[in-house]
């Protein structure tokens, strides 16, 4: 395993200079995360109006059915404290109404 040392100054009223250790992060330990499952529903009914000339399709989707919504960490420090997160999205709902003539 490689190593490497960094040497930082201290201020002038502060005793002598700090030594860091920076270490390589370890292959043989790779960080998981727990498995997501995401689900897409969508329900539609399809009908004719106005004296039977024109189609019409309305639809309910619901995207990420299961989801609350959260913040998600996708970066781990080292010492196991996350230093970045993406933002999950929550539950969505869309209704659509499309008209064929």
């Amino acid at each position: 395993m490689a190593s490497h040392s960094m040497t930082r100054a201290a201020p002038a009223t502060s005793s002598p200079a700090l030594v860091n250790d920076i270490t390589r992060a370890p292959v043989t330990r790779p960080i998981y995360d727990k498995a997501n499952f995401y689900t897409d529903l969508f329900v539609n009914y399809k009908t004719r109006v106005w004296h039977d000339k024109i189609n019409m399709t309305v639809q309910l989707n619901v995207e990420n059915v299961f989801e609350d919504g959260h913040l998600q960490t996708v970066g781990i420090n080292y010492d196991g404290t996350p230093y970045a997160y993406r933002i999950i999205d929550s539950r969505k709902f869309t209704l659509t109404t499309t008209f064929d003539f």
